[in-house]
């Protein structure tokens, strides 16, 4: 079956480097997975997050919830008088310079809005409300003639969160081997998911590893795809089946795994081929490859 993973390249490059580890469990998975890349974090010159060679990566059968969304930052707001002229004045501002093939400048946006404002004589009542009390005088105003002005509320956009993700698995180990493997994988993640000292110092914490997850067994764009993330929370219980139970040795009969995590990057229009981008962008970092666990 083909496969698809990000930064393929890279994590053919860890597994030349003797600390590089490939831990599954099941040992054997089927078709479907998820991988965790964890690399340690570091960045280039330009602010760019790099993943770089020498750490882990760890399968695991699907999360039993795989949702993909985007939250973006919308909301209601009483622009008021002067918000609604200078509303206006930025459309046609941005008209004027469309019109003359000039790029918009938001330094140039506002000067000419505060130049229409100004003919309007907001800049002089403004002066005045404040000189004679600000607030309280117009709301004085509003209650003498049964009115109130016009608050203009629009809805504003100020911003795109960064994506979050949620994954649980429930985990059942079927032999000694099993749950020694899955000790392991637990093991390694925490070992990622915590800082580190930095420069020798306990005066500085050095960041977690960062991760970048990929499905494995899905053909590309019938799944989403994942920006580098940082773990925000990941707990393992160990009472994963509703109640404590143990197998020989002491060993959990049922262990629960949740992770949390927060992509580094913002989403943007032109990774699925919106204006003035290409729709491959979101695949750029996709190529097909074969699972190494089903070799």
């Amino acid at each position: 079956m083909t496969t698809f993973r990000p930064a393929a390249n890279t994590i053919d490059r860890k597994r030349y480097a003797s600390t590089y580890t490939e831990k599954s469990f099941p040992t054997v998975l089927g078709p479907h997975s998820i991988m965790l890349n964890f690399s340690s974090y570091s960045s280039d010159k330009r602010g760019t997050i790099k993943a770089n060679p020498g750490t882990d990566s760890i399968a695991l059968p699907i999360p039993t919830n795989l949702v993909d969304t985007f939250q973006m930052k919308v909301g209601s707001y009483e622009l008021g008088v002067a918000g609604k002229a200078a509303q206006s004045a930025a459309s046609m501002t941005q008209s004027y310079f469309s019109g003359n093939s000039t790029a918009l400048r938001a330094k140039d946006a506002v000067q000419y809005a505060a130049g229409i404002a100004a003919k309007m004589g907001l800049t002089a009542t403004t002066r005045i409300v404040e000189a004679l009390g600000g607030e309280s005088v117009i709301k004085g105003a509003e209650s003498g003639l049964g009115a109130m002005q016009n608050p203009y509320v629009a809805l504003t956009f100020d911003g795109i969160d960064l994506k979050s993700h949620q994954f649980e698995w429930t985990l059942a180990p079927e032999s000694a081997a099993d749950s020694e493997n899955l000790r392991s994988i637990i093991n390694h993640i925490k070992m990622h998911v915590t800082p580190g000292y930095k420069l020798g110092y306990r005066a500085f914490l050095a960041y977690p590893s960062v991760v970048d997850i990929f499905f494995i067994g899905s053909e590309e764009g019938y799944m989403y795809n994942f920006k580098r993330c940082m773990v925000n929370s990941f707990s393992a219980n160990y009472a994963g089946g509703g109640a404590a139970a143990f197998v020989e040795g002491g060993r959990p009969a049922v262990v629960t795994l949740s992770m949390s995590l927060t992509e580094m990057e913002i989403w943007t229009t032109d990774e699925f081929g919106g204006e003035g981008g290409d729709a491959k962008s979101i695949n750029s970092m996709s190529q097909p490859t074969d699972n190494p666990h089903n070799r």
